[in-house]
């Protein structure tokens, strides 16, 4: 109470108790109001408070001394065998059949780094690199909030974010909607992009617990969070080795040199290319892998079958073709999960989704995907 009134702003971990007498933690933020003179307008009224329950990443907390045993997944590294990409989760989790889950997008803390991309980027606008020293801090200035507040995007002290800087990158994230903007440092400008997709995340205890793959229970908090409005999802599974850029464009050099000297080169080009491809070929890394591939869903919306359905691509073929989730699992916040095996993979691994043409909810939604290499 003291914070609160002395600085206007309060935000903390606190228990709380739910109806039918069980614990929850919440995260509160509170923010006195004022009137214009600065008097607090009333005990009752002063306080705007935001509840988030994070009983889910309290838990995903204690798998932290077990994600400082996994080695991060860089390029030319070793090809993954098991993973689960948990989307719109707040933090990693081991399940009990010993795959770990990573949350997608990040926003807990250090995480393996594992390559994904979910739908296309768009380019929002453009702000001054100055306010690199606020990201490299992870703070937001009153500036930097300004800035997004002029073209549109509210950061203001009522919206808290979080902000992560990565390796090339700084990810601000509004912990209320869940909405993600990443930051670039490009050609001397600072790029804001964000992607098109609704990420959400509720409390486990609202699924219905039911069986999934072969005999093993679904994990309940796999399929509490997931992304909204996805088309695709694309897994690096195993690292790209650097290569040799072959230089196509004729540099200035080059044309000084005669027509003849410049054939050669573009045949030594071109030869040069076709060893590289030899031996990629030989490269373990380039190799076509057999994976099992799991698909977690759950309705989180009160819709009714036949409203959100669409096809589902696995490495650009069909897997799935009028995918209902609401009809596969008997209703909204139930599991379903779709397991499809002898997927092979050499690099990226790839799940498509597509609205149908009877879809009335045009937005396909995906809560995880799990990989296990088979025989291998």
């Amino acid at each position: 109470m003291e914070t609160l009134r002395d600085e206007g702003r309060w935000a903390g971990e606190i228990a709380a108790v739910k109806e039918d007498g069980s614990m929850l933690d919440v995260y509160l933020w509170a923010s006195i109001v004022a009137d214009k003179a600065g008097r607090v307008v009333s005990m009752m009224a002063s306080f705007m408070v935001s509840f988030v329950d994070i009983t889910d990443l309290k838990e995903a907390e204690e798998t932290a001394a077990d994600l400082k045993c996994v080695p991060s997944v860089v390029t030319g590294g070793t090809p993954i065998r098991a993973v689960g990409i948990n989307l719109g989760a707040p933090g990693d989790r081991r399940a009990d059949n010993g795959t770990l889950w990573l949350e997608y997008p990040r926003v807990g803390g250090p995480s393996p780094e594992i390559p994904v991309n979910i739908n296309h980027e768009e380019l929002l606008f453009s702000i001054d690199p100055g306010y690199q020293t606020d990201l490299d801090d992870e703070s937001i200035s009153e500036e930097l909030r300004r800035e997004f507040g002029n073209n549109g995007i509210s950061l203001s002290q009522d919206a808290t974010v979080s902000t992560e800087k990565r390796d090339t990158e700084w990810l601000i994230t509004k912990i209320i909607n869940k909405k993600t903007y990443i930051i670039r440092k490009e050609e001397g400008r600072l790029n804001i992009y964000h992607k098109d997709y609704e990420r959400y995340c509720h409390h486990s205890s609202r699924i219905q617990r039911a069986a999934g793959a072969g005999s093993e229970p679904v994990p309940a908090w796999v399929v509490a969070s997931g992304i909204k409005g996805v088309s695709f999802v694309t897994i690096t599974l195993a690292g790209k080795p650097a290569r040799d850029n072959v230089q196509t464009d004729v540099q200035t050099k080059e044309e000084e040199q005669d027509e003849g000297a410049s054939e050669r080169g573009s045949e030594e080009a071109r030869e040069q290319e076709s060893l590289s491809r030899k031996s990629d070929a030989l490269d373990p890394m380039h190799q076509e892998r057999s994976y099992t591939i799991r698909l977690y869903f759950s309705e989180p919306d009160d819709i009714k079958p036949g409203q959100r359905v669409f096809d589902i691509a696995i490495q650009r073929r069909q897997a799935l073709r009028d995918f209902d989730i609401v009809k596969e699992a008997g209703g909204p916040n139930r599991p379903v999960v779709k397991e499809f095996s002898g997927i092979l993979v050499e690099e990226d691994l790839t799940v498509a989704l597509t609205p149908s043409d009877n879809a009335t909810v045009n937005a396909p939604l995906i809560c995880g995907i799990e990989v296990i290499a088979e025989g291998w």
